[in-house]
Parts: structure tokens; sequence; C-alpha cells
């Protein structure tokens, strides 16, 4: 992995592997639960950097950025 590709690059393969990392776990009614809470954490971080790129001011892009870390 390139250290110098871009944030939203690598927040967007990190994504696709939390999805693929849930997909090989067992099936199970807890398992199920895990899954959606991993997929919704991994993809907002993704959107919140995206949201945060848009921004109208530095002081929006900060405080966009400051969600995505949460």
């Amino acid at each position: 992995m390139s250290e110098n590709r871009d944030i939203g690059e690598r927040l967007l393969d990190f994504s696709a592997g939390v999805i693929k990392l849930v997909h090989e776990m067992q099936p199970s009614a807890t398992a199920r639960k895990i899954e959606d809470q991993l997929v919704r954490s991994a993809m907002s971080a993704g959107s919140n950097y995206e949201e945060g790129r848009g921004a109208g001011s530095r002081a929006d892009f900060c405080n966009k950025l400051q969600i995505s870390l949460k």
C-alpha cells in the first residue's frame, strides 16, 4: 500500500475490507448485529471525510473531520 494515496481512496479500501471481513463471519443473530454496526461505522468515516471536502470554510472542514474521527 502506498502512503501517497489519497485518504479518500484509503477510506474506501478500508470500507471494502470491512465488508469482505463481514462476509466471512459465521451466521448468527449476534454476528448480524455486529456486522451491521461494523459496516455502518466503516462507511461513515469515508462519508464524513467526503462531506468535509465539500465544506464551505476551513472551520467547517475541520469540524466535519472531527466527526469522522469519532
